[in-house]
């Protein structure tokens, strides 16, 4: 049954059951602010079932268009989907269980046709209705199956709003006669859920809370992508006739059969398909390409898109050509695809042409430099790693490894080849030498935790593209983190995303500190405006205002309409402007016919911006406005700036009076704090440090505030950020004991932010990292309130985690994890001993079977080694036997090929270059390197091109003979 009978047959039934057709809602939630899109079949009914709308008529059925961001990174795979069509019926306050079971059991067995015994239910666990009702209906015992609310059997909109129990329908894809069903929770792949029946019964709060709604709903919801699976006996939900079409397309465009291609390939086909089909549906419907909200997803939607097809070999403006291949399928069902098809084809060919740009020069950065450095870097770090494992804490030994660890990639990064952004490149190279240069410089003070701590680093700087790469290159080229994510996931490499996100922080706060120093031009622009803003916000978030400016496009204008982005002057104002670290607040400004929605504040000389965008309405110069501070991210605000003062204050106490402020990030989520020290605290003072922290934070201590003059202020004993310009007037914010003649202070800073009324507001405090930023000075992160508990719970649960798998008790898995890694290091060196025995042996052979070209004896061939030590011991045994002559050595190791080339000296000396050579090599299995001219190593991709490359090792060296001969 193809995809459109299935809509009407739906649709057809129920109508005959009274329920009234509803045309499908836009995939911008309707009226609820709550969603970034339509997500079920129910949203656009929520008001009915919620008792504020009389609905058109107590029985609805639909086929919804639904959107869902929560799967875009697992689109690619046979199952998932960000668009899909939801079919479902609604009972309004009508019927409920008894008919809304019986109505499926019939759509789906007498009218459609399923057989009965591919059937399985699936009730929530003391829903004895459901399960009577199902066993009336003819469904045996062993097929239904009672779950609870963590295996999906309670259904709720979102974190507020209708809910209930629900009993779903599922197709089984595999029946074995004879057998008992398992039932899905028990194997998922097994089963296909086609039908979700929500018994709507209560109105669940933002706090977890639920309260019975008015009149009994039934909310049921049925994935047509699903039943066209099942109905169309197909193995997956790319195969059936709504995306068969779409992937014979792109597959042509591609020059592929898509049956035919390999697993990588069809992945990339269908995410194509999949996200052309979705931006499709989401322009239609409004959304357009933005850095946030809803217009980020669909650009994320685009550039993944794009990568996809570029993976593929699509080079040609693609987008365009599959939404009219999305309208050509779907255009009957949803006219508006065709309706706005200029609008469509616009945004896309000017989103595709930007970002083809964007993405050849971030993709060529990432294949021809940065992976290839860390893949070079990595095969000469293996060899040192191993060895430095098993020197331990032995200074002598160490220092003679390691700087022979650091000599080996200082070569290899000359001897690299050309690099495209030099920036990048010594980026990639700092953060693979910067620990081997700690382990130089202070080999002699090192304990082992600390120099396995080291390895463990420069081993994660080789694996994985560090957030400051991923940083320049979105940055510099506008490179989405995302898509350098999938490259590196391609690669084999991890993605560093936090890293990223701090790197993205950091950016914007000198940005926006680069904003003192404007253009004349800014300058005179706020300076014609004049005055003072007047600033409530310690005192108050709420305030009425006026509006006094208007600033759009870098002009001063008098009016301004919705979606225009603005800066407003106000005459007084509740909104802190981003100042000493902390940034500014968010929040809206009320308008008589509209809403700005503040996204920051900044001081501007003597006035407050309200940086934002009118989401409805209008405003103008002159007109009220109420002016509303956005509470959850002040509040965090406040948490982290207070930490910030008991932070400074407990260094002080643990450290000495030495530690300063030397910078800090006070955002609502977290904390960074910049401080003085010359080197790292040592073990337990940071542990003492978050419990002062802690215990000041029981003792819930009031924060107070005064104004004085700046003088008077340091004689109270109040702090002074260095570096930082105060007025004469100034504010001190104090964290003292109440008690009456107790004068003791725990801390007493000059500070303009906002604070927690008492220190017992933080809630929770916990440092998440220390590290150096440069000389003398290192940053602490942390985090407070939830976000602390959060970070807290999640360790835990990692403790217990690894303490599961060890089977042991969570103290006893340092003592567990030390004797594996014991273990680990023993069986290490066994290992390595075998390997060079191996790889004696199978130097020996091929020294019998070298061949002579052009003068020279040439060995190249596999040696079956798991390391690049073995493998270079391998190739010296090699080179003692044969006296004279060039060596080419292979090995597979972890699924990647690595190469290694040797060249006796009278070779060197008739021009020779083993560099050279081993780059050639390696270049057949996709891969690259370089070295020294008597031994050079690389990694390659690609491990099925190895024979082919050791093949070609005769012709190219015949080829650097007769070059090396002119």
């Amino acid at each position: 049954m193809e995809a459109d009978r299935i809509r009407r047959t739906f649709s057809d039934f129920f109508q005959q059951h009274d329920h009234r057709p509803i045309a499908s809602a836009s995939l911008v939630a309707p009226g609820d602010p709550t969603l970034l899109f339509t997500s079920a079949g129910m949203v656009p009914f929520k008001p009915f079932f919620l008792g504020q709308a009389a609905p058109p008529h107590p029985r609805l059925t639909s086929t919804q268009k639904c959107f869902r961001t929560t799967d875009i990174d697992e689109v690619g795979d046979e199952s998932h989907l960000t668009f899909f069509e939801m079919m479902g019926n609604f009972s309004l306050g009508d019927y409920f269980k008894d008919d809304a079971q019986a109505w499926a059991w019939e759509l789906i067995t007498k009218v459609i046709g399923v057989p009965p015994d591919r059937l399985v239910a699936t009730v929530f666990l003391d829903d004895d209705e459901a399960h009577a009702n199902w066993r009336k209906l003819g469904v045996p015992e062993d097929r239904i199956f009672r779950y609870g609310e963590d295996q999906g059997n309670y259904w709720s909109a979102g974190v507020d709003g209708p809910c209930g129990p629900c009993s779903e329908l599922h197709y089984d894809l595999r029946p074995t006669p004879n057998e008992s069903h398992p039932g899905p929770a028990a194997d998922e792949d097994r089963y296909l859920e086609i039908w979700n029946l929500v018994f709507m019964q209560f109105l669940q709060g933002a706090d977890g809370s639920k309260t019975p709604l008015p009149k009994q709903n039934i909310d049921t919801g049925a994935g047509l992508e699903r039943w066209a699976m099942m109905l169309q006996d197909k193995p997956n939900l790319y195969e059936t006739d709504i995306f068969a079409p779409l992937l014979r397309y792109v597959a042509e465009r591609s020059q592929r059969d898509y049956a035919a291609a390999a697993a990588a390939e069809q992945s990339a086909l269908r995410v194509v398909v999949e996200h052309g089909r979705s931006m499709t549906f989401l322009v239609s419907d409004g959304v357009l390409p933005s850095n946030e909200g809803r217009g980020y997803v669909l650009r994320r939607l685009i550039r993944r898109a794009l990568y996809m097809a570029h993976t593929l070999g699509i080079h040609e403006p693609l987008l365009v050509d599959v939404a009219a291949q999305v309208r050509d399928h779907m255009g009957d069902t949803y006219p508006e695809v065709r309706d706005q098809a200029t609008l469509v084809d616009n945004v896309l060919s000017q989103e595709e042409q930007r970002f083809r740009r964007t993405l050849e020069t971030g993709h060529t950065l990432l294949e021809e430099q940065t992976i290839p450095l860390k893949r070079v870097f990595a095969t000469a770090s293996q060899p040192f790693r191993e060895r430095v494992a098993t020197i331990g804490a032995r200074p002598d030994a160490l220092q003679t490894v390691v700087s022979d660890w650091r000599l080996a990639l200082s070569n290899e990064f000359r001897n690299f080849g050309d690099l495209r952004n030099r920036a990048l490149a010594d980026l990639s190279r700092r953060l693979a030498v910067e620990p081997v240069d700690q382990l130089v410089a202070e080999a002699s003070a090192l304990a082992q935790d600390d120099i396995a701590t080291l390895v463990a680093r420069q081993q994660l700087a080789t694996d994985t593209i560090a957030g400051e790469e991923a940083f320049v290159l979105y940055d510099t080229y506008g490179f989405p983190m995302e898509l350098t994510r999938e490259v590196a996931k391609t690669a084999g490499l991890g993605l560093d995303e936090a890293g990223f996100d701090t790197a993205m922080a950091e950016q914007r706060a000198r940005a926006q500190a680069a904003s003192d120093f404007k253009s004349d031009a800014d300058d005179a622009l706020f300076a014609a405006i004049g005055g003072r803003t007047q600033f409530l916000g310690y005192d108050a978030v709420e305030a009425e205002s006026r509006v006094v400016a208007l600033i759009a496009g870098g002009l001063r204008v008098d009016r301004a309409q919705a979606d225009t982005e603005v800066e407003v002057i106000l005459t007084r104002t509740p909104f802190y402007a981003e100042g000493g670290g902390q940034q500014g607040d968010a929040g809206s400004l009320i308008l008589p016919d509209g809403e700005i929605h503040i996204s920051d504040t900044q001081q501007r000389g003597d006035l407050h911006s309200h940086i934002g965008v009118v989401a409805s309405g209008s405003v103008a110069v002159g007109d009220a406005v109420q002016a509303r501070v956005a509470l959850d991210r002040r509040h965090g605000l406040m948490r982290n700036h207070t930490a910030t003062h008991l932070l400074h204050a407990a260094l002080r106490s643990v450290l000495g009076d030495h530690v300063h402020q030397a910078g800090s990030l006070v955002a609502p989520e977290r904390l960074r704090f910049d401080y003085t020290q010359p080197d790292a605290p040592a073990p337990g003072q940071l542990a003492a440090v978050q419990e002062l922290i802690a215990a000041r934070i029981r003792d819930d201590i009031p924060v107070g505030t005064n104004e004085m003059a700046y003088e008077q202020a340091l004689e109270t004993g109040a702090m002074a950020i260095f570096g930082e310009k105060y007025a004469t007037d100034v504010r001190v914010v104090e964290i003292c004991d109440p008690a009456p003649h107790v004068h003791d202070c725990f801390s007493k800073e000059l500070c303009g932010g906002v604070h927690a009324p008492a220190t017992g507001f933080i809630g929770d405090f916990q440092i998440i990292s220390d590290g150096s930023v440069g000389a003398g000075v290192r940053r602490i992160e942390a985090l407070t309130g939830a976000a602390a508990e959060r970070w807290q719970r999640q360790r835990l649960d990692l403790l217990h985690s690894t303490a599961t798998i060890l089977k042991a008790p969570p103290e006893q898995v340092p003592e567990r994890v030390a004797a594996l890694q014991a273990e680990l290091n023993d069986a290490r060196r066994r290992l390595a001993d075998a390997e060079r025995q191996a790889g004696a042996a199978s130097a020996g052979d091929l020294a019998d079977n070298a061949v002579q070209i052009a003068g020279v004896t040439v060995a190249a061939g596999r040696i079956d080694v798991e390391s690049a030590d073995a493998l270079r011991e391998a190739g010296d045994a090699l080179r003692k036997r044969m006296g004279s002559g060039v060596i080419v050595l292979a090995t597979v190791t972890n699924g990647r090929p690595q190469f290694l080339s040797m060249i006796t000296q009278d070779l060197i000396d008739q021009g020779l270059h083993a560099g050279a050579l081993v780059k050639e090599v390696a270049r057949i299995a996709g891969g690259g390197g370089g070295g020294r001219p008597n031994m050079a190593q690389a990694g390659g991709k690609d491990a099925s091109k190895v024979d082919d490359a050791l093949a070609a090792v005769p012709s190219i060296v015949e080829r650097l003979v007769a070059e090396a001969a002119t």
